[in-house]
């Protein structure tokens, strides 16, 4: 009997060992946190993965896991990001890493010294992380719940951009706006606001709709570039953004994990109204926004 079980736990220990060696996807892991969103952090993996021209983003499912590729001098290292959320204001993250032309090396000499693939990993994720939260005391966002948008008639012009030129789009197109409405002698009636009306957010593009509530009148002006809507009361969550603007979208992750938390049906457009003008300065964190993402 006892000789049964040590041939029992022997099979069990080479199985373990044959998966750890041969069969196990990734060879380190690395495990941290983040004080915010799951979609604030994928987006910043992804950025991070265009910004860097030794690493290709290979796949993605918003804003829960992103695959990427790392070339190093000699081998090439294969990063699965996995985000989930743990409560409201926190994020946690795990790294699988795997060296495609070391593996069985650095899962032979990980349990035992420090191995190369743990020293890549250091220098690799520790300045990402910080980063990242040097970057999250750039702004607050406060989530108030569901609320209800203003009906509104508003001048408006068409942008399309790359998320990350959202704030770049509306600087582009203040003047044409608020130009147009003056030579026309429309008074302004409220806070410039955008109207997201496309989020591709797979490859980080958006449709958006630049907007000046003004005086309607009854006959209106035409142009090429400028049109007039009017938006109606619609239900919706609400957020509260305090930053720069060209950093207000990382409302709408905290709005869409909301939603989802809550189980929330919304459709992707959000709706951000912009109380301070970027042109005046002053301390980013008193710029103040609305964000609204519609309830369906």
């Amino acid at each position: 009997m006892i000789k049964k079980t040590g041939i029992g736990l022997f099979i069990l220990l080479l199985c373990a060992l044959g998966w750890y060696l041969f069969v196990k996807p990734y060879d380190y892991l690395v495990t941290f946190t983040a004080a915010t969103s799951p979609g604030t952090v994928y987006e910043a993996v992804s950025r991070w993965g265009e910004d860097n021209t030794r690493i290709e983003n290979l796949s993605g499912y918003p804003f829960s896991e992103i695959k990427q590729r790392l070339q190093l001098a000699d081998s090439t290292l294969l990063l699965q990001w996995k985000i989930r959320a743990i409560h409201d204001s926190m994020a946690q993250v795990r790294v699988y890493l795997k060296d495609e032309n070391h593996s069985l090396a650095n899962k032979v000499t990980i349990p035992f010294s420090k191995s190369p693939m743990e020293k890549i990993a250091k220098n690799l994720l520790v300045p990402f992380k910080k980063g990242l939260d040097q970057q999250l005391t750039r702004y607050r966002v406060s989530i108030r719940g569901e609320s209800e948008t203003e009906a509104m008639f508003c001048a408006c012009t068409e942008i399309r951009t790359a998320q990350k030129n959202k704030a770049y789009g509306m600087m582009r197109n203040n003047y044409l706006i608020s130009d147009f409405l003056f030579t026309h002698k429309m008074d302004t009636a409220g806070y410039p606001r955008i109207e997201i009306t496309n989020w591709d957010i797979e490859n980080g593009q958006i449709t958006f709709n630049f907007c000046f509530p003004s005086q309607k009148k009854d006959t209106l002006p035409e142009s090429d570039r400028i049109f007039f809507k009017t938006f109606p009361k619609q239900k919706a969550i609400k957020a509260v953004y305090h930053g720069n603007y060209k950093s207000s979208d990382k409302a709408w992750y905290a709005l869409y994990e909301y939603a989802k938390r809550n189980q929330l049906d919304i459709g992707n457009t959000p709706l951000e109204i912009f109380y301070n003008n970027p042109n005046n300065g002053g301390n980013d964190l008193k710029w103040k926004a609305i964000v609204f993402m519609p309830l369906q």
